[in-house]
């Protein structure tokens, strides 16, 4: 997605970090940005703006992170890009 959110080029950052209880992933680019009216439907089953998007992606990555007890929080500007914050715990044995 963030690929595509830059067809004139940009970055994009990949990070992870320890956090209290397990790890931060960090995900960013320097893309187009997702409107704010659209922030709410990105992980919704078959919501997508592409023309040959499924709107599957991060509907699946949402399931995914959720079955693994963590959560993942997305911050853009319109323009300026778009940061996706994965938490997930660490689990002891």
């Amino acid at each position: 997605n963030g690929l595509e959110a830059m067809p004139d080029g940009g970055r994009i950052k990949i990070g992870a970090s320890p956090s209290f209880d397990g790890v931060e992933i960090m995900i960013s680019d320097t893309g187009i940005g997702i409107p704010k009216e659209r922030l709410d439907k990105i992980f919704l089953p078959f919501y997508t703006t592409k023309p040959r998007g499924t709107g599957m992606g991060l509907a699946l990555v949402h399931k995914i992170i959720l079955s693994h007890g963590g959560r993942i929080d997305v911050e853009s500007e319109s323009g300026k890009g778009t940061t996706f914050r994965i938490y997930l715990p660490c689990k002891g044995n």
